[in-house]
């Protein structure tokens, strides 16, 4: 935690001297969480002894890894057909809860995890897009507009389970009324070279740029929506 706090000190100096100011908050907001997560595992493990000290190992790639995770799973459900469930506080990088293990009538229910008392101090940070709450908030937004637009979300449509060759990347096809959707989501640790018998030149809805769906490479965390319009000779409008 001295470690971050000093490499916070040191991020504000180059800001005064005129660094990149977004950039610069954008690490900040970064090591700051970091130092609060630390900080609140360390008291929860003081006070009720219910945290095993290897959870405390946690890095700075570790959040960001979470992070890309956390918009990477909304993906995923915003992929399945039906209507998403979002508990109050998972659109804005609510985290974990660990007070209930403190309370007789709940600490056997692990369901409380993610039940605690709303932290509104923490959920107005979602309108700053450089600090995480605004990442993942913005993100969810922009998932939410995109499954609004396109047909194929909708509830009618074809699904099924799309071949990537790789067990830590699942593919997720969708197809209704001449529009077709290609989830791909690496839930593994690497980066992962995807080869999916799909032939089409998609669209990446959220680049707009065009991607093929053999040989392409997927961060760890990270996932693909490519969109392919049969109506409109495979162009689709994001």
């Amino acid at each position: 935690v001295e470690e971050k706090l000093q490499k916070m000190k040191e991020l504000i100096h180059s800001q005064d001297s005129g660094d990149d100011d977004i950039e610069t908050m954008r690490k900040l907001c970064l090591l700051g969480t970091y130092v609060k997560r630390r900080c609140n595992l360390k008291l929860i493990r003081l006070g009720m002894g219910t945290i095993d000290p290897m959870d405390m190992r946690i890095s700075l790639e570790d959040m960001a890894r979470a992070l890309r995770l956390d918009v990477m799973l909304h993906a995923f459900m915003f992929t399945l057909s039906g209507i998403p469930v979002l508990y109050s506080g998972d659109e804005a990088a609510r985290e974990n809860d660990g007070g209930y293990h403190g309370d007789p009538l709940r600490r056997d229910d692990s369901r409380w995890l993610h039940r605690g008392a709303m932290r509104w101090d923490e959920a107005e940070a979602r309108r700053d897009p450089a600090t995480p709450q605004g990442a993942v908030f913005l993100s969810v937004e922009r998932l939410e507009a995109l499954r609004h637009r396109h047909r194929v979300f909708d509830g009618a449509a074809d699904a099924w389970i799309v071949d990537t060759g790789s067990d830590r990347v699942l593919g997720v096809g969708r197809y209704h009324r001449g529009e077709k959707l290609l989830g791909l989501f690496n839930f593994g640790r690497e980066s992962e070279t995807v080869w999916t018998d799909q032939s089409e030149l998609f669209t990446d809805l959220l680049t707009g740029k065009l991607c093929s769906a053999q040989g392409v490479r997927l961060a760890p965390g990270s996932f693909l929506w490519l969109a392919y319009d049969f109506d409109a000779g495979g162009f689709v409008c994001r």
